[in-house]
């Protein structure tokens, strides 16, 4: 089994963030993809712990691993907002997924063929479409929870998740509305108010 590894640097216009990424998948080998954002890194041993994992449950197409937050100094911070994702994720359930995500972007991998089947990323959002990708996901296999640090996410105070956190969840509610039903949108609708109170008040 092989991750998908950049072999070659490619320069072509895009219209949009996950356009890009759609392209640079292209482009990609090998069995299983992920995508990591130039602010973050992986944890040491991701991919052999994301290979094994993996190897021991071939059942399962995709997986999602833990992700800490750090400032620009690698600095480990929110680690309450860490703790609540961890714990919101300790099982995996989609039914959970519909009305919040919990699944961080960068410690999340997945079999290429399953991306192939639900077309890679929409460029219908702008912010979410990672979220909408892991609720595509879910309609065709339950993913694997991988209880290690597999990566870490850094928030500078200019990041997306910093600046534009309210159009984000928002954007997540319509993401998710076409896979929920009213109960699941009104429980994540709280969630986007819950969450958003939260991020002011740290802000």
């Amino acid at each position: 089994m092989r991750l998908c590894r950049a072999k070659t640097v490619v320069s072509n216009p895009d219209n949009s963030l996950y356009d890009a990424i759609n392209q640079g998948f292209e482009h990609a080998t090998g069995n299983i993809g992920c995508w990591i954002n130039a602010d973050d890194y992986l944890a040491p041993l991701t991919f052999q712990k994301v290979i094994q994992a993996f190897d021991q449950h071939p059942d399962r197409q995709w997986l999602y691993g833990r992700c800490d937050i750090i400032d620009e100094s690698r600095f480990e911070i929110r680690k309450l907002i860490t703790w609540y994702k961890n714990l919101m994720g300790w099982i995996y359930s989609k039914p959970i997924l519909l009305c919040e995500n919990y699944i961080n972007q960068p410690a999340t991998f997945w079999h290429m063929d399953l991306w192939q089947e639900v077309n890679g990323l929409s460029t219908e959002y702008k912010i979410t479409a990672d979220y909408h990708l892991w609720l595509k996901f879910a309609q065709k296999s339950n993913a694997l929870p991988l209880h290690q640090k597999l990566a870490h996410f850094r928030r500078c105070g200019e990041s997306i998740s910093d600046t534009q956190f309210e159009a984000q969840f928002k954007e997540e509610l319509s993401a998710a509305r076409s896979f929920s039903g009213k109960l699941t949108r009104a429980i994540h609708r709280f969630n986007c108010w819950k969450i958003t109170t939260i991020y002011n008040l740290l802000s």
